[in-house]
């Protein structure tokens, strides 16, 4: 049982026993942790349901930022940047850092790079040590192929938070790109795997790993378990042939491209990027 199940619980029975006795602060409490759980792992339905029930018991602009994380999570990026806006001027504390972080995820998801690196400052400038604004950062500057500030910024991550398993994912994928020493790599890989997470981040990385590796057949059951943890299926050869190219091995990587084309449901970055390639 992962610490996210065991946190999960905790604040189901709160939330309950927050509703049925009326402590509205407690249940805005609760309400707010329960949902931020949901969302930030991947359980949408669940976050939705949560906001249909409570947003009308509990009056807070919390609920409000929720709101917005669950229109984020479904890619309704305009909606959830007006809830977000909406609800700034409001914010304090840590929910202000949150609410500037979660701003930078949306605008990173547009692809707009530098809005998203904006919020992230935003954040830190008021928590400089708020972890998931630098994870934010160095996923911004991955995007924008500056993997030298990438590397710092999940380092950073890191050294607040040793078991953030995206960032550690996302160094065991950097090390790949930087053609460093591929054993870091797995090391990375390895770590995020261990942290018994219900992301498919971890499962994937250790695949790309295990296929620049050479260890193909091992490479496939994480590409499974990627997929079984919510991974979308057309992943797995649009993956494997990244991994491929970075391997140096041209022939399979055409040939997982191949596999590619023959999905219906890639998304339009995908479709553009097969444009580009001969096949």
């Amino acid at each position: 049982v992962s610490d996210m199940d065991n946190a999960k619980r905790y604040y189901q029975e709160a939330v309950q026993t927050s509703s049925k006795d009326r402590r509205l602060g407690y249940l805005d409490d609760s309400v707010y942790s329960l949902g931020m759980l949901y969302l930030f792992s991947g359980k949408s339905r669940e976050a939705g349901d949560l906001i249909r029930r409570y947003e009308y018991s509990v009056e807070s602009y919390r609920t409000q930022i929720l709101k917005g994380f669950y229109k984020a999570s479904g890619d309704d990026i305009n909606g959830a940047l007006k809830e977000y806006d909406e609800v700034l001027h409001k914010a304090k504390g840590i929910d202000l850092v949150v609410l500037h972080t979660l701003m930078g995820d949306a605008y990173r998801k547009e692809g707009l790079w530098d809005e998203a690196l904006e919020q992230y400052t935003k954040a830190l400038s008021r928590d400089p040590a708020f972890a998931g604004a630098y994870y934010g950062m160095g996923v911004a500057f991955m995007s924008k192929r500056d993997v030298d500030r990438a590397d710092e910024y999940f380092h950073k991550t890191l050294t607040i938070d040793p078991d953030n398993v995206l960032a550690l994912s996302d160094m065991a994928d950097l090390m790949l790109i930087k053609k460093e020493n591929p054993q870091d790599a797995l090391a990375y890989a390895e770590r995020a795997i261990s942290k018994n997470h219900p992301f498919y981040q971890p499962y994937l990385a250790m695949g790309n790993v295990l296929t620049v590796l050479g260890r193909d057949r091992e490479a496939e059951d994480f590409y499974k378990k990627a997929v079984e943890h919510g991974m979308a299926d057309y992943m797995v050869a649009f993956s494997k042939a990244r991994a491929y190219y970075m391997k140096g091995d041209a022939e399979k990587a055409q040939s997982q491209l191949a596999q590619l084309r023959r999905f219906k449901n890639l998304p339009e970055k995908i479709r553009s990027l097969l444009a580009d390639k001969p096949g």
